[in-house]
């Protein structure tokens, strides 16, 4: 089980929602995060599971707002 500060959190819960990854990509972003402490979105970008804009565009949705390129 991954302890995710809630930063991190939240962004697995609006990706898994936007579908911008499946769940395995997901889990093994999980542990890459375990590994190394880098951030969520860092990994789902260097991955190539999702793009930069593809994450805070979501995270723009989820909060309401909208994303401006």
């Amino acid at each position: 089980n991954h302890m995710l500060d809630p930063e991190n959190q939240s962004l697995k819960d609006i990706v898994l929602k936007n579908k911008l990854c499946s769940e395995a990509q997901i889990k093994e972003a999980l542990e890459e995060h375990d590994r190394t402490g880098r951030s969520l979105k860092d990994i789902l970008v260097d991955f190539q599971f999702a793009t930069e804009e593809q994450i805070l565009a979501a995270i723009a949705t989820s909060l309401g707002v909208d994303f401006v390129d």
